[in-house]
């Protein structure tokens, strides 16, 4: 089994959401003082909270991690598990057979221009923008870039968006759409944290 886990950095995440509640507090403090359009700053207040509540669970309690196994058919699998506080949910399990590419990370329309109409997107990612050499404490000199794996399902084009050094994309690459694995295609590969 082959993973790999992307370095955390939830800088950027953290000074997003502190700035949502901070604008949620404020826009409730104000809303109380009866300056006027109290119903408009509760609303605002309301989703500024909910904005950082998102940025909160999606960016700074979860980490996902990408798995490369061999399935009964002698094919691959492609899973996704999101780890949150103790909690470990596989969120995607996908056959690589369907796998038609993984290119980097762009705007949907330019991704559709070469794949056709794309149903659906999910994002699978840490951090809120890939790691550089200079960003991760943990780990000097990790770096990552945002990668779309563009698969079909139902005879519909799907992406899922992840994170992850060019070395692990260029192994995800080289199983996409095998559907029986050789001695050659069978390696190991070490994990990114």
């Amino acid at each position: 089994m082959n993973q790999y886990t992307p370095p955390h950095n939830p800088k950027k995440a953290i000074i997003l959401s502190l700035l949502c509640f901070i604008a949620a507090a404020g826009l409730l403090i104000a809303g109380a003082l009866d300056v006027g359009y109290r119903l408009l700053m509760q609303l605002a207040a309301l989703t500024a909270a909910v904005a950082g509540i998102q940025i909160t669970s999606r960016f700074i309690l979860s980490v996902y991690t990408y798995i490369v196994e061999t399935n009964e058919d002698g094919g691959f699998d492609f899973i996704v598990i999101k780890n949150a506080n103790k909690s470990r949910k596989t969120v995607c399990n996908l056959n690589m057979s369907t796998g038609i590419a993984i290119v980097p990370h762009s705007r949907m329309k330019e991704t559709e221009k070469q794949f056709g109409r794309i149903k659906r997107s999910f994002y699978y990612t840490s951090n809120m923008t890939s790691i550089k050499p200079e960003d991760s404490n943990t780990n000097p000199g990790a770096e990552t870039s945002f990668y779309d794996y563009v698969f079909e399902f139902n005879n519909e084009i799907h992406v899922i968006v992840i994170e992850c050094s060019e070395s692990f994309m260029n192994y995800i690459k080289a199983r996409i759409g095998n559907q029986e694995q050789t001695n050659d295609t069978i390696d190991s590969f070490g994990n990114g944290e």
